[in-house]
């Protein structure tokens, strides 16, 4: 006997826990009396802007870092990224930093076939 059975897509399960929940609960108060921003935050905004400052200020120096190998002097944004949200995020940006990194090399000489190709075409 073969089972039509359908499994619940991430919407439909969302979708199925929210109307549950709120035959149950009172959301729309809970949201306006600011209960439920208050007491589960979504993020914490010093925090935040604590990781963009270091970010921008030790950008740069993570990318020629990547090149050089001496990237661990520049490692505190990610780190602070990693405890706040996870390794998971962490691994993929540092992973995205060191692509950019090393498609540094590859551009230089692209630059240079382009200007080698301009100069050759509006002088010739």
């Amino acid at each position: 006997m073969i089972y039509d059975f359908n499994c619940f897509d991430a919407d439909e399960q969302l979708q199925a826990m929210e109307e549950y929940m709120g035959k149950e609960i009172d959301f729309e108060y809970l949201t306006q009396a600011s209960i439920i921003e208050n007491h589960y935050p979504l993020h914490n905004g010093d925090t935040l802007e604590r990781i963009q400052e270091n970010f921008k200020k030790y950008k740069f120096k993570l990318i020629i870092g990547m090149l050089t190998g001496n990237y661990d002097k520049y490692m505190e944004p990610l780190n602070l990224i990693k405890n706040y949200y996870g390794e998971k995020y962490a691994y993929q940006i540092i992973f995205h930093i060191h692509y950019m990194a090393w498609l540094i090399i590859p551009s230089f000489f692209s630059l240079f076939v382009m200007a080698k190709s301009a100069y050759e075409y509006y002088v010739h």
